[in-house]
């Protein structure tokens, strides 16, 4: 267990067992493409790890969103549409990520529950984490499976613009409190992307579950 992952207390006081995983994480604080050779050796590593016996009640991802490899595209797309195929459709998956995430239709219909950062400089990473970790226990204590739905919003802009004390950020994020209050709502999350990457799904999104 990675000393960045911090959400454990929620499972082991529902009385659940942890199964870690993998963790790995650049040396660079952002970089290019990661090439399919490397991205295969640890994708094999973290999907071989999600037991095929029908024993998992919930899975709990904490990745950025804005991994882009060679060939592929979105990494974090990749990797929970594999998880999904060998636990099911009814074992709800939650995936912690970056407020920076350039976020992709095909992630959030593989993911049950996302949870993107509320801040820019991130000082709720934790928070994040264990917001994610509470929901899903919630979802495996009531047997139900959230579903994501993804909305794009028509604006690119780099990271310096898109900081939390930004008038414009912070209306964002407000409306997201007003959609949280919302019956039936989980999570309202809000992504400015990373603009730096060249890919398909660049750009900022609201996610609700």
């Amino acid at each position: 267990l990675h000393r960045r992952c911090q959400p454990f207390c929620h499972w082991r006081d529902a009385g659940y067992e942890i199964l870690p995983a993998f963790y790995a994480e650049s040396a660079c604080v952002a970089g290019g493409a990661l090439s399919l050779r490397a991205f295969r050796s640890i994708a094999q590593e973290l999907i071989a790890a999600v037991p095929l016996d029908g024993s998992v009640d919930g899975v709990w991802l904490y990745l950025h969103g804005s991994m882009q490899v060679e060939f592929i595209g979105s990494g974090e797309a990749f990797l929970v549409s594999a998880i999904r195929e060998r636990v099911g459709p009814s074992v709800p998956i939650a995936v912690a990520l970056d407020f920076h995430g350039n976020i992709s239709h095909t992630l959030a219909r593989a993911a049950n529950l996302i949870v993107g950062y509320r801040t820019a400089p991130h000082v709720d990473i934790a928070q994040t984490q264990e917001t994610a970790a509470a929901l899903l226990c919630r979802a495996m204590r009531e047997g139900v499976t959230p579903w994501a739905s993804l909305v794009r919003v028509p604006m690119l802009q780099p990271g310096e613009a898109a900081t939390t004390d930004m008038p414009h950020i912070r209306a964002i994020l407000q409306r997201l409190d007003a959609i949280q209050e919302m019956e039936g709502v989980w999570r309202a999350s809000y992504f400015t992307g990373m603009s730096w990457i060249d890919c398909p799904q660049n750009g900022s999104v609201i996610v609700v579950c």
